[in-house]
């Protein structure tokens, strides 16, 4: 099942694969749902002759809402969610579906990867990120999803009053619900859509933000919301310092910058043990404080009400 919303660039590079993986794999039905897409994308998924291929238009709806409206169209044993700016290898199915079958967990797939030639944006995001080894987790980017049928009605599917988040929601009900999930570098998917500006990166992850609170309690925060309520408090200490210390100024910057920066630091220091590979120490700390900052941003749209849902 892949949402769409204009991604017509992104479309002739990744249907091809798509489709050569379908046809490796029997009983794959392909279900793509249009999310109000202005730059084509729908006519050129209509105008394709594959008979395995369907497309829904759900013009103004949740991503986890379009997942939800193309699982209803499915009927295997499994379900795949694949985004549209997304590509998979050949054998991506009858990887996932070898993964199940050998670890008895209910779902599977692999943090994306990243093109040739990448931005450096998207290569010191992936140095900190890829883990790229097979491990039990808690959480699968929902853009390269691969679940039971049987573990995903179970659990409700996707939460659509979500905007975003969708992934972190259901591997959290899944877990609870007795479920594993399998991490594989088998079954992984080339993102072509990251961010290609600083820009572009601050305000994705102001969107993604958005419902960050909405998929937690307090007795439930995980390490991210944990390390952004840190960052915050951290924020307001720096400001309080910078502003009434009666410290020299020089002094005064220095804390400032030093609470400012403990986060971030923080952050690529745990990544730095999680992956075994150092980034480029200034780009990643630059790009963990602008994670910050546009999360926290986030929160004040929440907070005052201001929030524009439906990501352009």
């Amino acid at each position: 099942m892949v949402p769409v919303l204009d991604a017509l660039p992104h479309l002739r590079r990744t249907v091809p694969a798509l489709l050569r993986a379908a046809e490796r794999t029997r009983g794959v039905e392909i279900v793509y749902v249009d999310n109000g897409s202005t730059d084509g994308s729908l006519e050129f998924l209509q105008s394709m002759q594959a008979p395995i291929v369907r497309v829904l238009s759900r013009p103004g709806i949740t991503i986890a809402a379009l997942r939800n409206a193309g699982a209803a169209l499915g009927h295997g044993a499994y379900l795949s969610f694949i985004d549209a700016d997304c590509s998979i290898a050949e054998s991506y199915f009858d990887e996932a579906i070898d993964v199940l079958g050998s670890t008895q967990a209910a779902a599977t797939g692999c943090e994306v990867t990243i093109p040739e030639a990448p931005h450096w944006i998207e290569a010191t995001l992936h140095q900190m990120h890829f883990v790229g080894r097979d491990r039990e987790v808690g959480f699968i980017n929902s853009g390269n999803f691969f679940v039971t049928r049987q573990a995903f009605d179970a659990v409700g599917g996707f939460r659509e009053e979500l905007s975003t988040g969708e992934g972190v929601d259901i591997g959290q009900r899944l877990i609870a619900a007795g479920f594993r999930m399998r991490e594989c570098p088998r079954v992984s998917a080339v993102h072509h859509g990251n961010p290609h500006s600083v820009g572009e990166y601050y305000r994705a992850n102001v969107w993604h933000g958005l419902d960050m609170f909405d998929l937690r309690t307090l007795r439930q925060l995980d390490r991210p919301t944990m390390m952004l309520l840190v960052h915050a408090a951290a924020t307001i200490a720096g400001l309080v310092v910078l502003i009434g210390a009666p410290s020299p100024v020089v002094a005064r910057i220095a804390a400032a910058l030093t609470l400012q920066l403990m986060v971030p630091l923080a952050t690529v220091a745990f990544r730095i043990r999680q992956t075994g590979r150092v980034p480029a120490l200034s780009r990643a700390v630059f790009l963990y404080w602008l994670y910050y900052v546009a999360r926290l941003h986030a929160g004040l749209l929440v907070a005052f009400g201001r929030t524009n849902r439906q990501r352009a």
